[in-house]
């Protein structure tokens, strides 16, 4: 080849060696150690033990913070009416960010940095503060999630992406990989009500909206045994209520802890309920309760141990705490199995109704030729009665309604005949006051029960209606509440 030829390609080649030299120059040095190590994402020289402010954010939305501090040596909820939160979990959160080291991806523009989820805007952050001083320790920023346990995370001050071999989202109890989710401060709070397995009770003193009862331990013929000295009936105690009482009290955990100033929505401005438990060492447990909804949640204040904090808690735990009378006693029941039933008379505030078993079939009285009850919805009425028991009682002096009762039903086999009345709404159950026959007792009848049984004749006549449920004028449920109102605070709350 010719020089001639030679000379225009050295100049392009010198040219190009000159313009990646430039480019290189321009560009953020990586070490070498970033290019082939584990890099910390928190400069080790950072002393981590001066956070004593955490904040979570989405970017997408700043100003809606889960913000805990640590004050007196205690972690709170501030951005959550200062609700005490669990301290092993900010702590964890702090001590992990020592061991966050990754591997170097890139140094990205900022047009990079949103397709990593690591922009300002796109970002999960994590803020640490000394709360003293206001000074900022660390902050850094979560991205893309890859596979499950890595994370693309970023430092704020730097445009350098790291896959740490660890999710921070996770860590704070992000459920998606959603870049837009809110963190809540629900995970962190603390919402041990009690937690004593190993305490012993010898007295339980149980306040409800329709009877006192005090079960204590007391010594019976040399055996110890739990006994009702106050309220209750002349019934012989089911052994598994004690047990059930104690291992829920033992161990008492709210769902959710709510909003100080909404204490008249959760019912906790005149709680209905209290329950005192006697410890072997004479010191009591105390607690407030509140049911305003027969079948959502109970709200409850502890008030031995000066806890300003309202909790809600399942209605399940609710009943073990206070039982209804069908776990207490064995109360009046109808057994017939054995014997078909063969007439049902009963009335409603709305009318009245009588079925009488004709040549193998229900028939109803006074109905026209075209006119037959369902069948199935008879024989699932006449399976209720034969079977009947009741759930819960009431105190000899509660205004049960029983003198003039709403509704009431007669149903008798070839032998035996069984009444039962129905009175006032009752106070504990989701149901109303019954009296089985010509017994002493209160009772109460679940709304299921009834809702079976005091069917309408339009019901009894089609097949596809369904018996309304009486409504419900009571407070709002934990969930219709703060949909409603709001934690009233002004901060993120749970979703």
């Amino acid at each position: 080849m010719k020089v001639k030829l030679l000379i225009p390609i050295i100049i392009v080649c010198v040219a190009l060696a000159a313009m990646v030299i430039l480019k290189r120059t321009n560009e953020p040095t990586v070490t070498l150690q970033e290019q082939t190590n584990l890099v910390p994402l928190v400069d080790e020289s950072i002393d981590l033990t001066q956070v004593t402010r955490l904040e979570f954010f989405a970017g997408v939305s700043p100003h809606q913070r889960v913000v805990m501090v640590l004050e007196d040596g205690n972690w709170i909820m501030q951005s959550y009416y200062n609700a005490p939160v669990l301290p092993s979990r900010p702590n964890l959160i702090i001590s992990s960010l020592a061991d966050f080291k990754g591997e170097f991806r890139a140094t990205a523009t900022e047009e990079q940095l949103a397709d990593y989820d690591l922009s300002n805007n796109r970002a999960f952050h994590i803020r640490g503060v000394n709360n003293d001083s206001n000074t900022e320790i660390f902050h850094v920023l979560g991205g893309k999630t890859i596979k499950s346990t890595n994370l693309l995370m970023r430092n704020a001050n730097s445009n350098n992406v790291y896959l740490i071999n660890h999710n921070l989202r996770l860590g704070a109890f992000l459920g998606t990989d959603d870049y837009d989710e809110l963190p809540s401060p629900s995970p962190w709070l603390d919402k041990a009500i009690v937690v004593e397995p190993d305490a012993e009770f010898t007295k339980f003193e149980l306040t409800m909206p329709d009877k006192p009862m005090v079960f204590e331990k007391q010594t019976v013929d040399g055996d110890i045994k739990w006994t009702v000295t106050q309220g209750g009936l002349e019934e012989e105690l089911q052994s598994e209520v004690i047990d059930t009482l104690s291992s829920r009290l033992k161990n008492l955990i709210a769902f959710q802890i709510v909003s100080p100033n909404k204490k008249e929505i959760w019912g906790l401005d005149k709680p209905e309920y209290r329950l005192i438990a006697h410890r072997e060492n004479g010191e009591p447990i105390e607690l407030v309760v509140s049911h305003p909804s027969p079948s959502g949640p109970a709200y409850l204040q502890r008030i031995d141990n000066d806890n300003q904090q309202y909790y809600a808690f399942t209605v399940n735990k609710f009943f073990g705490l206070f039982p209804k009378g069908q776990s207490i006693y064995s109360l009046p029941k109808v057994q017939l199995d054995a014997a078909p039933i063969k007439t049902i008379a009963y009335s409603t505030p709305d009318e009245s109704i009588e079925l009488n078993w004709i040549d193998d079939e229900w028939v109803l009285k006074g109905a026209e030729k075209d006119e037959k009850p369902i069948q199935s919805k008879v024989q699932r009425m006449a399976k209720a009665l034969a079977s009947w028991e009741a759930t819960d009682f009431a105190a000899y002096d509660t205004d049960s309604g029983l003198s003039s009762p709403q509704y009431s039903v007669v149903f008798s086999t070839k032998s035996e005949k069984y009444s039962i009345k129905l009175g006032n709404e009752s106070l504990h159950i989701k149901g109303r006051y019954a009296q089985l026959d010509d017994h002493q007792y209160i009772l109460a009848m679940d709304n299921k029960d009834i809702d079976k049984i005091f069917l309408s004749k339009e019901d009894l006549l089609n097949e596809n209606t369904v018996a309304p449920t009486p409504p419900n004028t009571s407070i709002p449920n934990l969930g219709q509440a703060l949909k409603a109102h709001g934690p009233g605070d002004g901060h993120n709350h749970p979703h």
